[in-house]
């Protein structure tokens, strides 16, 4: 996921390969962590705000943005799913005019992640 996301631009605060939690750096995107957090809520992926030092944000708002791998993992995700999530969660953050359709879009393929995980593990509809 680290990887994705610093390949599109997303800063990180912490985080790699070397463990399953990624802290962003949303605010320096002109997001607040609470808008990313509800961004991807609302498309089926939990995430949470979180300080980030020196914020100038309240803890209410805050500019970074915690993402982990541990409960995809435990549920038997394999690198390429995580792959696709660590996508997803970039296009919701960098979306520059969040709308209902993007929404939607994204919704849609993180359900049939979950679905296709559930029923065959084919990812090839997915992309």
């Amino acid at each position: 996921m680290a990887y994705i996301f610093k390949q599109r631009g997303i800063p990180l605060i912490a985080g790699g390969t070397d463990t399953h939690m990624v802290l962003l750096n949303v605010g320096a995107l002109g997001l607040t962590g609470k808008d990313a957090e509800q961004r991807l809520e609302r498309i089926g992926i939990l995430s949470n705000r979180n300080l980030i030092a020196f914020d100038p944000e309240p803890p209410s708002q805050a500019s970074g943005l915690r993402v982990a791998t541990n409960s995809v993992t435990a549920r038997g995700f394999e690198a390429e799913e995580i792959e696709l999530l660590a996508q997803w969660i970039s296009d919701a953050i960098l979306a520059p005019d969040w709308s209902r359709q993007l929404e939607l879009d994204l919704r849609s393929r993180v359900a049939r992640l979950v679905a296709r995980h559930r029923d065959s593990g084919n990812l090839n509809d997915l992309k």
